[in-house]
């Protein structure tokens, strides 16, 4: 998949894991509550994000080998996209 959909997927599982286990942790009664503040969420989730992505990398490459050999090169397609998201005739500039 193209690479901001990955990073926001990725975002999405770290959300949904850090949200968890804090809910896990403050139903078995070892959660304190000073850390209940959401900017410490926001450092979490931040940290998690990067974990998550290095952990689903390979499956993203699986997914783009295997739609590359149907015809479809995500990795081309990306070089001629604007940053609108719509595709260009000419190659952007690097």
């Amino acid at each position: 998949m193209r690479t901001s959909t990955f990073l926001l997927i990725c975002s999405g599982i770290a959300t949904i894991l850090v949200l968890s286990v804090q809910y896990l942790l403050q139903r078995l009664g070892f959660y304190p509550p000073y850390l209940d503040w959401i900017i410490f969420d926001f450092i979490k989730i931040a940290f998690f994000v990067p974990i998550v992505a290095f952990a689903l990398n390979p499956l993203n490459k699986k997914l783009r080998d295997r739609r590359k050999i149907q015809g479809r090169d995500i990795d081309a397609e990306e070089m001629y996209e604007t940053e609108s998201g719509f595709l260009s005739l000419t190659e952007k500039d690097k």
